[in-house]
């Protein structure tokens, strides 16, 4: 799903629901809240974010 940025500046609790697998380096970043990374930009400014993230181990 794609939302803009003035969107999110709306929201104040985004939650990120993401796949793991491949997406490794994109979760670091997140979780580092690196500045570089477009997720964390938009944002950046909500004073709350979570990030669900599904792995294989939790697979049943």
């Amino acid at each position: 799903m794609s939302v803009t940025p003035d969107f999110l500046a709306r929201v104040e609790e985004p939650l990120f629901v993401v796949d793991a697998n491949g997406k490794e380096d994109a979760v670091h970043a997140l979780r580092a809240q690196d500045p570089r990374l477009t997720a964390w930009r938009a944002v950046g400014a909500c004073p709350r974010v979570e990030l669900w993230v599904h792995t294989g181990a939790d697979a049943p």
